[in-house]
C-alpha cells in the first residue's frame, strides 16, 4: 500500500511526476460532480483514497493488534466484514472505470497507479475477509456452546 499512498499524497500536495501535462485531480473531481468536500480535500493536499487506505490499514491493525483481546469478538466481525464488503468492490470498480473509461478517467492516470489502486483496495478487502472468516471460525465453537 505504501507506493499507492505515497504517490497519491505526492500528487495531492502538488507533485506532477507521472501525471499527464495539465492534469488536475481537483478539476477532474469538479467536472465529474464530486462532492465539494472531496474537491476541497484534494486542493488542500488530502487525497480521499489515501484517507480510505489509511483508515483500512488502521482498522486492520486494530483488529489484529494488542487491543483485540479487549474488544468483544462478535463486535470485531462487523468492521471486518464491512471492510471486506467495501474495499474489494471499490478496487474492482477502480479497475472497471480505468479499463472502460468511466467518469472520463481512461488514459488520465498511469497504468501502474491503476494496478496499485486495484491491488491496494482489493488486497486490503481480501485481508479483512480472510480475517473475518478466521475469526468467525474461532468464535463459532464458543457461540455454539452457549446455546
Amino acid at each position: 500500500m505504501l507506493p499507492y499512498i505515497s504517490i497519491k499524497t505526492y500528487w495531492a500536495l502538488g507533485g506532477r511526476a507521472g501525471l499527464p501535462s495539465g492534469f488536475d485531480m481537483a478539476r477532474e473531481f469538479e467536472k465529474n460532480g464530486a462532492p465539494d468536500l472531496l474537491v476541497w480535500m484534494e486542493r488542500h493536499g488530502i487525497d480521499f483514497t489515501v484517507v480510505l487506505a489509511l483508515a483500512g490499514v488502521g482498522l486492520l491493525a486494530l483488529l489484529s493488534g494488542p487491543l483485540r483481546p479487549r474488544i468483544p469478538r462478535l463486535l470485531l466481525l462487523i468492521p471486518a466484514w464491512a471492510g471486506a464488503l467495501f474495499f474489494v468492490p471499490y478496487g474492482v470498480l477502480t479497475a472497471v472505470l480505468a479499463t472502460f473509461g468511466g467518469a472520463g478517467q481512461q488514459g488520465q492516470l498511469t497504468g501502474w497507479l491503476t494496478a496499485a489502486a486495484v491491488l491496494t483496495f482489493c488486497g486490503l478487502g481480501t485481508c479483512f475477509g480472510i480475517w473475518a472468516v478466521l475469526e468467525h471460525r474461532t468464535i463459532s465453537p464458543e457461540v455454539r456452546s452457549r446455546r
